[in-house]
């Protein structure tokens, strides 16, 4: 489920109303156009990403293809999990798809914030739980071998994404050629 602002997503999970002000101060909000790149493979994600308005991804390259695999629209957080997590060099990029508002936090924040106030510790418990679900949903996505099945399924789970991105990345992200997505897509639009 996404939510519309970082407060409703934050409060929404744990009750932080009470140190909302000291959570707030923790992050930085800015806008970006896009196309600009937040994360870049081989480099360490010390951030976290939550969209306020527009389309993220997260993506591989594979020689001189790029392979998505993360799309995120508002009210979700991103983040390069691995990376973030263990300290270690990403794999992927994160790159804004459209024009972007964003709150970023660092990781060194959120520890400031769950030493300083414990209670934010299990808000970070069920918004991990909430990034476990959607990754779920992911992995039913990949694994579905119908490739109108695939699209079927992302209609239902993330509907706002699909008119959003190009045909390009969408083909990515579900696996599937350029020409197979624009066939179904196709075929969809004249059942209705």
């Amino acid at each position: 489920m996404g939510y519309k602002t970082l407060h409703d997503y934050l409060c929404g999970h744990n009750s932080l109303d009470d140190i909302w002000d000291a959570v707030e101060q923790r992050f930085t909000r800015i806008k970006l156009p896009a196309k600009t790149i937040l994360l870049e493979a081989g480099d360490i994600c010390e951030n976290a990403y939550f969209v306020e308005k527009g389309v993220l991804r997260t993506y591989i390259k594979d020689g001189d293809d790029i392979v998505t695999t993360r799309l995120i629209d508002e009210g979700k957080f991103i983040t390069s999990s691995s990376s973030f997590n263990l300290m270690e060099e990403s794999l992927e990029y994160i790159d804004t798809i459209e024009p972007a508002e964003i709150s970023i936090i660092s990781r060194n924040d959120i520890m400031y914030l769950i030493n300083k106030y414990p209670q934010t510790a299990i808000c970070l418990c069920s918004i991990y739980r909430s990034i476990v679900v959607e990754r779920s949903y992911r992995y039913s996505l990949i694994r579905t071998p119908s490739a109108e099945k695939r699209l079927e399924l992302l209609y239902k789970l993330e509907p706002n994404i699909v008119d959003r991105v190009s045909n390009k990345q969408l083909a990515s992200y579900l696996g599937m050629t350029s020409e197979t997505l624009s066939r179904l897509l196709h075929k969809r639009k004249n059942q209705k």
